[in-house]
């Protein structure tokens, strides 16, 4: 079988999908002794069974490449023995020559399914420094091709075998800085051994690895907005969560009426609590 028709990762498995497909027949046409082949010549090619599937007289530029190439089709899937015989102008066949045995695989693997995504589909600050995995199921012995689309164009690829038990996953270091923030589309295929490749999977996701908005934090004492804020005003990020907190010059008055409150653009619940001896307040959402 000819490299070119060899699909899949190995050009020499004799593992196709194509049809028609091309074999080469290589014989001795410099020999001096009278066994050469010679332009004339008559070339079969044989099924398992002896079956004649195609024949024809060599050329003369055959005999000086010292091979033929014939084209077959329609082989069927599975396997398929062939062999081949020469014959001179006078009935004389020669042996026949090793079998060569060629496994037609046209069948796509299965659709390869998608898990959940740091386990909510929804990637955050925190899972996004740590690396994401993803991962799913496939048919086993494929190779799983999982495309994201760059933020900025083109696309990122990664590639996974699928074990024995039919599993596969992929490590995806900073997933937001491939993708950006959203909701991207996961697309996965499998290829097979034979180079079939599946119909695709997706999946979409939300990459949200960006604190709330810190421009428009209100604070209100009671009813009543300090004007300025009260200074300092210290805002701090970490693990996905925003932390404010304010210290006042006096103490203040925790009570129900006049407990401070803070809004966060875009709105998220926050969590507040007081400390009146150190005269301060910390909201965290």
């Amino acid at each position: 079988l000819v490299a070119a028709d060899d699909t899949g990762a190995s050009d020499s498995d004799d593992l196709t999908f194509e049809d028609p497909l091309v074999v080469r027949v290589s014989f001795d046409g410099a020999s001096t002794d009278g066994t050469a082949a010679v332009a004339g010549d008559s070339l079969g090619i044989f099924d398992g069974g002896g079956g004649l599937v195609v024949q024809r007289a060599l050329t003369q530029d055959e005999v000086d490449a010292g091979f033929a190439e014939f084209e077959l089709g329609g082989l069927l899937e599975g396997e398929t023995s062939l062999s081949a015989r020469l014959a001179d102008a006078d009935g004389n066949v020669s042996a026949p020559a090793e079998t060569l045995t060629i496994t037609v695989d046209r069948t796509a693997p299965v659709v390869p399914t998608i898990g959940a995504v740091a386990e909510d589909d929804v990637v955050n600050i925190a899972e996004n420094a740590d690396g994401v995995t993803i991962g799913g199921t496939g048919e086993a012995g494929s190779v799983v091709t999982l495309t994201l689309d760059n933020e900025g164009g083109g696309v990122t690829t990664f590639n996974a075998e699928v074990d024995e038990t039919g599993a596969w996953s992929v490590d995806v270091p900073d997933l937001a800085g491939i993708v950006g923030q959203g909701e991207p589309t996961i697309r996965v295929t499998s290829t097979d051994a034979a180079g079939n490749v599946s119909a695709e999977a997706t999946q979409v996701v939300t990459v949200d690895t960006e604190g709330p908005s810190l421009d428009g934090i209100s604070l209100f004492v009671g009813d009543v907005a300090p004007d300025p804020l009260p200074d300092p005003l210290v805002v701090a990020e970490a693990d996905g969560r925003v932390t404010v907190s304010v210290t006042y010059d006096e103490a203040m008055d925790t009570s129900d009426d006049a407990a401070p409150t803070i809004t966060f653009v875009p709105e998220i619940s926050s969590t507040l609590t007081f400390d009146a001896d150190a005269s301060s307040w910390n909201a965290e959402g």
